[in-house]
């Protein structure tokens, strides 16, 4: 089992009701990204308290146009 994530990734818990899509929405990156960061990973059968590696998404969104 991992005990720390390469650089560029964090470690995160899984906890009761997640799954990859919505940790990736809360950590702004993708299910895909996640599995690749975890391969062996078992999205259908996330444990509770199971580390896994999380890529450092990107927080800014798509720019927003004024309107006119």
């Amino acid at each position: 089992m991992m005990t720390s994530c390469p650089e560029g990734l964090f470690s995160y818990t899984i906890q009761s009701g997640d799954t990859l899509w919505l940790i990736s929405r809360r950590h702004y990156t993708t299910v895909e990204a996640i599995m690749a960061a975890n391969p062996g990973i078992n999205p259908g059968n996330l444990q509770v308290g199971q580390m896994i590696c999380i890529p450092s998404g990107n927080r800014t969104s798509q720019p927003q146009t004024q309107p006119t």
